[in-house]
């Protein structure tokens, strides 16, 4: 019996946890198994070892396969500054790299993460309903007290914040500021959003709005 193929793929996916080596990348380039592939998507953010361009771009002149790696801020800003860019095909081609989808992956993951309630973790923070789920479902960025005020309610990490901070385009926490070291200290020792308050207030800090 004939080996089995997928007529129908066009786009194969590498997860981040997956190591893909040049024999297995060489036999999924034949197109044997995925005759119709037509790209190879890797969720790396480096290509992982073994995976390289060449093995899949050309075969003579011809286009066979394309990859496609997560792109970091440089890469998304060399392709907007290419006079030959369209903005719509750029926004399609790296929706997957916007903030919006970052952010709410993100949020999904601490939430499950945290263990808690959404409904908790809405008192906690003292937010909107409306407001909270707008945000865990990525259809608004939260300011960067917000951010601070979620990542207290749900006693992550300082890490957690910070990623937490990059992924939505606000700036870091950062401890040579009095009231971001306040805001780390808060973080670090499991404070609440009240208690985080009181301490920025003992120093002369604005609160967590």
């Amino acid at each position: 019996m004939g080996s089995v193929k997928n007529k129908h793929l066009k786009t194969l996916v590498i997860p981040k946890s997956a190591t893909v080596y040049d024999s297995t990348l060489k036999y999924i380039c034949r197109g044997t198994v995925f005759p119709n592939l037509e790209t190879i998507k890797v969720q790396k953010r480096q290509p992982p070892r073994g995976l390289y361009p060449h093995h899949i771009h050309r075969q003579g002149d011809r286009i066979l396969r394309r990859t496609v790696w997560p792109k970091n801020t440089n890469d998304l800003l060399d392709q907007l500054a290419d006079n030959n860019c369209s903005i719509d095909d750029y926004l399609e081609e790296n929706r997957e790299d916007m903030i919006v989808l970052a952010a709410k992956d993100f949020w999904e993951a601490a939430i499950e993460r945290s263990g808690m309630s959404k409904c908790n973790i809405i008192n906690k923070a003292d937010f909107n309903y409306c407001y909270f789920y707008d945000i865990v479902n990525g259809r608004k960025i939260a300011s960067r007290d917000k951010v601070i005020r979620l990542i207290l309610s749900m006693h992550l990490t300082t890490d957690d914040c910070q990623e937490a901070l990059r992924i939505s385009g606000r700036s870091a926490l950062y401890p040579k500021v009095q009231r971001d070291a306040l805001l780390i200290y808060g973080i670090e020792n499991r404070y609440t959003v009240d208690e985080t308050n009181q301490l920025l207030s003992a120093h002369g800090e604005d609160t967590l709005r």
